[in-house]
């Protein structure tokens, strides 16, 4: 007669050999894999030979850029900035694209977009006014929404043909938009003093991972663009000073000699000089006799455009050498309040950090002519 104690051993052995069977038979069903997740957009660029796994560009690697030719002014009484722009767009992708995706990160200030946080009154606004858009010579119906689609920021174009590999593509866009009276990265800080940034529409970029990027700026993300080449014309009132992206095309067409001579000084100088002070302010004496100017800036390979302006900011300016092989030098400028105790150094700290970065960390020569810090 077996005992409960015997008939119980005769229930657990068979139920641990086979629990022992079983473990031994998936050891690797738990075994964490010795290879990274690999996303299939990624694993296609690897196999297209665009990407490798090293960070290194593929043999096949490539990136779409534009170059835009733009003409705006911005009413200091009324903040409406009106733009056109002539765009060129190449396509250096091996595909055939029917769409251009354009970027109106303007339309974060309209009302109802949606936003990462909560804003005042004074930065909502109607959003990117578009008043006309020509595609490769031929106007679209931007009320039709088979020609153009927006949706959160982007706007989306359909072309009237497609834009085959190798091929560029020209579009003209008119447009305005009101400067947020509020400040957030851009605004109006009273007096003629705006800092002017997200403003005109923008080619989205298309690569060779997601295809057009179309993530919604919402106040949050950083930016992803191509390298692009920029030549701008900024009409403003007389008395009103502008420093942009690139560099300034035409300031003998603007400035007096006594602040020529100034600016042509600080080109060279390794110590600052005081382009224009509250003395000039008082004078009047900056800029040649004229109701406006028109500023010209150019700017080579860079992925943004943005300027800022006033009627009664200081400028201080110097320059650094960043190569010593081609002795090239940059153009440091800050531009400020009387009020801002703070900034009457920055011009000497940003031609010291400017320098650290070509020399020591991380050691590569500071790739633009210049560099402006703007107290906003």
């Amino acid at each position: 007669m077996k005992t409960p104690s015997s008939r119980l051993q005769g229930i657990m052995l068979p139920v641990l050999l086979t629990a022992l069977f079983t473990i031994a038979n998936c050891r690797d069903c738990f075994a964490q894999s010795n290879e990274l997740y690999v996303p299939l957009n990624i694993k296609r660029a690897l196999s297209s030979e665009t990407r490798t796994l090293n960070g290194q560009p593929g043999k096949n690697y490539w990136q779409n850029s534009s170059n835009y030719r733009i003409k705006a002014s911005l009413d200091p009484l009324t903040n409406v900035l009106t733009g056109s722009e002539t765009v060129t767009y190449f396509n250096n992708s091996p595909d055939t694209l029917k769409e251009l995706v354009i970027r109106l990160y303007g339309d974060i200030a309209a009302y109802g977009a949606v936003r990462d946080f909560p804003v005042s009154k004074g930065f909502l606004s109607e959003g990117v006014r578009i008043e006309k858009v020509n595609i490769a010579g031929e106007e679209v119906d931007t009320k039709n929404p088979k020609e153009v689609n927006r949706t959160g920021t982007n706007m989306i174009l359909k072309l009237p043909g497609k834009l085959m590999p190798k091929n560029s593509i020209e579009l003209q866009i008119k447009w305005n938009f009101t400067m947020p009276k509020a400040s957030f990265r851009m605004g109006s800080y009273g007096d003629s003093t705006f800092m002017v940034a997200y403003w005109y529409p923008q080619v989205a970029v298309y690569d060779d991972i997601d295809g057009w990027d179309r993530v919604d700026y919402t106040g949050t993300v950083e930016f992803y663009n191509d390298f692009s080449n920029y030549d701008v014309e900024l009409t403003e009132p007389q008395g009103v000073t502008l420093w942009a992206t690139g560099e300034l095309q035409n300031a003998e067409e603007i400035f007096q000699e006594k602040s020529l001579e100034r600016i042509n000084k600080a080109i060279t100088s390794e110590t600052v000089v005081n382009i224009i002070t509250k003395e000039d302010l008082l004078k009047k004496d900056i800029y040649r006799s004229a109701d406006t100017h028109t500023w010209r800036f150019k700017a080579e390979h860079v992925p943004d455009f943005a300027f800022a302006m006033s009627s009664h900011y200081l400028w201080d300016a110097l320059s650094v050498e960043v190569d010593t092989s081609s002795h090239r030098r940059s153009f440091i400028s800050a531009a400020y309040n009387d009020t801002a105790k703070d900034f009457y150094s920055v011009a000497e700290i940003a031609r010291k950090t400017v320098k650290s970065l070509s020399f020591n960390f991380p050691g590569v020569p500071f790739p633009y002519p210049c560099l402006t810090v703007f107290n906003g």
